[in-house]
């Protein structure tokens, strides 16, 4: 819940304590009207399988053949389109981006927000209902193709 200075992390067991540390001064002390939002957040909505999500993402991407670090914790994966990019003709993740959504009607964001060095990169979010994530690899794998 960003800016109620609420929220938890999943993270791999040997980060708790760093990440422990970080978190103690982002989301301790939150207000009571921010812990009642937080209540009816968590009790009034399905928390998204976020790993299935993340293997079914994984999944496409290894079938494909499009290399990716498996993501370990977040909501986002981060492929490199370089191959795919230079078979369409594509000069940069900001026109992959455009491409995307353009043609499949899918949003994802152009790696290259994140440094030069990413440019051949996307992010894309996986905390969708697993029904529309399925749906947007299907039609993001028709225009690759």
């Amino acid at each position: 819940m960003t800016g109620w200075r609420i929220g938890y992390v999943i993270c791999p067991p040997e980060l708790n304590v760093i990440v422990g540390r970080f978190l103690e001064n982002y989301i301790g002390c939150p207000s009571s009207i921010s812990d009642a939002a937080a209540l009816v957040a968590l009790k009034s909505e399905p928390l998204p399988d976020l790993v299935g999500q993340r293997e079914l993402v994984h999944g496409w991407l290894e079938r494909l053949g499009i290399p990716h670090t498996k993501s370990e914790g977040g909501i986002f994966i981060f492929p490199d389109f370089a191959e795919i990019m230079k078979k369409k003709g594509i000069a940069n993740s900001v026109d992959l981006a455009t491409y995307f959504l353009e043609e499949a009607g899918v949003a994802t964001t152009p790696g290259v927000s994140f440094g030069e060095k990413y440019d051949a990169h996307l992010r894309i979010s996986y905390c969708i209902e697993t029904p529309k994530l399925a749906l947007a690899l299907e039609k993001l794998e028709k225009v690759i193709r």
